[in-house]
């Protein structure tokens, strides 16, 4: 199988030229190719199609790829299945860990010595180790409901709408050439949560790396219409069986790919890898548990832990008492960013609607965040309206009673609602910080403390 078009890599010539499987026994990245049962819907197959969408039966996977990296040269698969028309027939589907064993098989894997041989009899008597592996894919939550076992993987640690591992791993049998079957640990990652913003399609992650994505051509459906190839694999795979099965492997070794020279790069840069981090912004939290202990200190003072004599005069890291009391009062002043429409129903024709955001403002504000004095921090009715506003070398919130002058275009003050979410009234009580104190005194509200 001809390989994917190289461009360019931004990982620049210290990325790794082995396939390392980044910390595990094996990297298996995954893609599954499948249509919907109503795109082929044509005659009496339309009523079949719909009444398998009433029994929740929508998708029909056509194949299942895998591009392997186990410390040598990297090995794909692409394994074709024969589902009904209508989709959603289960028994034509694999076990995840029926497929791994195929991939595995395919990369010639062979079990670390920690195994030892089929049929040891020193290993007897010893519980056998777990053969653990890295399951890459992007956007898992669109790959992961195709295998047969779906109700089982599905219990798997959620993210931002997808799957990755953050505690348990999933534990399936893996069977291995020559019959041996071992029991494997298998840890979820998406390249996608692994992305920067703004580079989090695959294409990007291709660029990245130096894999172009393939493109698909157009194709003549059964009415003799034009159709992108994207949305009817299934002609794809009849009248271009060869490109069918180059697009289904590549887009996995793309994902591989990255997650492995990211790896690499975190492991240079930051003593730490994707074994340790679900997604991109916990490397940072990663750095500075893996930091100084300048840096631990800083990050246990912010989160409230201290270092105390325990009974036999050791120290023992504890959260402090002063920091459990205030953590709800924290909580509910913290809403996030503000989203929200002045208009409703559909977009007036011919306007221009702006979306303003502030780039990195997250970031930015956390930046400015220092070292907390918890022994000076004050809390209670003698606290001034004119403390909390103070927007310099103090971290404020507190909960206020507001009332905004007539004609407010936009009131600043957040109040929670009775049935969820945020509103932003004229007047009320609102728990909230000092920057937002100050701007609504600003614009001219009364405020007083509660």
């Amino acid at each position: 199988m001809s390989a994917v078009p190289p461009v360019k890599s931004c990982f620049g010539g210290g990325a790794p030229k082995s396939a390392h499987a980044c910390g595990f026994d094996a990297l298996v990245a995954i893609d599954t190719e499948f249509v919907r049962p109503d795109a082929a819907a044509l005659g009496k197959l339309a009523r079949k199609v719909r009444s398998a969408e009433r029994k929740g039966q929508t998708n029909r996977v056509l194949a299942y790829s895998a591009w392997v990296a186990c410390g040598s040269k990297p090995a794909t698969i692409v394994h074709q299945v024969a589902e009904a028309a209508t989709g959603g027939d289960r028994r034509k589907r694999v076990n995840l860990g029926t497929f791994l064993s195929l991939a595995l098989r395919a990369a010639k894997f062979k079990l670390p010595q920690r195994f030892g041989a089929a049929g040891d009899s020193s290993k007897k008597k010893r519980k056998e180790p777990l053969l653990r592996i890295v399951l890459i894919g992007h956007f898992l939550r669109a790959d992961l409901p195709a295998f047969r076992d779906w109700d089982k993987i599905r219990k798997s640690s959620a993210i931002r709408g997808t799957y990755s591992s953050l505690d348990a791993p999933l534990y399936v049998q893996i069977h291995m050439e020559g019959g041996r079957t071992v029991r494997a640990a298998v840890t979820l990652r998406d390249s996608m949560l692994l992305a920067p913003d703004g580079s989090k399609s695959l294409a990007a992650l291709g660029e990245a790396v130096g894999l172009a994505k393939l493109t698909l051509p157009d194709l003549i459906d059964e009415t003799g219409a034009t159709v992108p190839a994207i949305e009817r694999m299934d002609l794809l795979a009849k009248q271009k069986p060869a490109l069918f099965k180059r697009y289904a492997a590549s887009d996995a070794q793309i994902a591989g790919s990255y997650i492995i020279q990211l790896d690499h790069f975190l492991r240079t840069e930051f003593g730490t890898g994707i074994e340790k981090v679900p997604t991109l912004s916990s490397v940072g939290v990663r750095v500075l548990k893996n930091g100084s202990d300048e840096d631990r200190a800083l990050l246990d003072n912010i989160c409230g832990y201290q270092m105390v004599l325990g009974d036999d005069d050791r120290l023992v890291r504890t959260r402090m008492p002063l920091y459990d009391r205030l953590s709800s009062t924290m909580s509910a002043c913290f809403h996030g960013g503000r989203n929200e429409s002045f208009t409703r129903g559909l977009s007036p024709d011919g306007v221009v609607l702006h979306d303003i955001d502030v780039n990195g403002a997250y970031a930015t504000v956390l930046s400015s965040v220092q070292r907390i004095d918890w022994d000076a921090v004050r809390f209670g009715s003698s606290v001034a309206l004119a403390e909390l506003i103070q927007l310099e070398g103090a971290i404020t919130l507190g909960e206020v009673a507001f009332k905004f002058p007539p004609g407010t275009r936009y009131p600043t003050l957040p109040v929670r609602s009775e049935k969820g979410g945020l509103i932003y009234p004229m007047e009320g009580v609102s728990a909230c910080t000092g920057w937002e104190i100050r701007t609504a005194i600003d614009l001219g509200a009364e405020v007083e403390v509660v």
